[in-house]
């Protein structure tokens, strides 16, 4: 009963308060709890024999290129334009 409560309240985060002191959810999530111990025990059983220190993970390395800047031209103006206009 403690690891089925374990399970919903810690591993599940589901809230103590709607609990309201009781502990009726265990039946109904008697199952999964089944599961959840079985399948930690199965993945412990297949790695009890691996050396951490020989496990060396994969480096993938990924270079993205910087986008290309597109460069906006300005008009350039002069108030000496507008003195000739008129």
């Amino acid at each position: 009963m403690l690891k089925c409560l374990i399970y919903f309240f810690e591993t599940q985060k589901h809230s103590i308060d709607q609990a309201n002191g009781g502990i009726g959810i265990i039946p109904y999530i008697w199952e999964q709890v089944q599961q959840y111990y079985f399948s930690l025990w199965l993945i412990q059983q297949k790695n009890e024999n691996k050396n951490i220190q020989e496990f060396k993970p994969r480096e993938i390395i990924i270079s993205i290129p910087p986008p290309p800047r597109k460069i906006k031209k300005r008009k350039l103006f002069s108030f000496l334009d507008k003195e000739n206009e008129e």
